[in-house]
């Protein structure tokens, strides 16, 4: 799976861990401007991918922002693989994490933060490819492995 770590010149959630995406334009379906956003951040075609799923809609904590994620995959990868290019202005960092990474045995670890209202919100956690996944990322990638692998990441160190 592809993941990028945002520029850290970027005003929101710059340095982090993501998926490629971004804002909507106006008029702009959720899954139009996901392909839109992948093509401008990662350089993906979208004629070279099949959508096969889209996760669970969730809103961000923060901002309260909905989050769309499509799931999709090569259908036209080429000899040596999907290539892919960071567009210096939004992403410093494009890599590939396989699902089983994610999985594995201390990758994923959870905590508890306090949610606003005087209770808590687990935050998960995957430390992948010498970077730290979470957030609304985290969520998604924890969704990601109930779906594709039937399992649910472990409570970890």
């Amino acid at each position: 799976m592809v993941l990028t770590r945002r520029s850290r010149h970027l005003r929101e959630h710059g340095g982090q861990v993501a998926f490629p995406g971004g804002r909507l334009l106006p008029g702009e379906g959720p899954l139009e401007g996901a392909l839109r956003e992948a093509r401008e951040e990662v350089g993906l075609d979208p004629a070279s991918v099949e959508v096969i799923g889209q996760l669970t809609t969730l809103t961000t904590l923060r901002r309260a922002s909905f989050v769309h994620c499509f799931v999709a995959r090569a259908t036209s990868p080429g000899r040596s693989g999907l290539h892919l290019a960071a567009n210096r202005d939004e992403v410093e960092r494009v890599f590939w994490v396989p699902l089983a990474t994610l999985a594995a045995d201390g990758v994923y670890h959870e905590e508890l933060w306090p949610d606003g209202t005087g209770g808590w919100q687990p935050v998960p956690f995957f430390h992948v490819a010498g970077e730290v996944v979470w957030g609304a990322t985290g969520r998604l990638l924890t969704e990601l492995l109930e779906v594709a692998l039937g399992t649910r990441p472990g409570p970890g160190p």
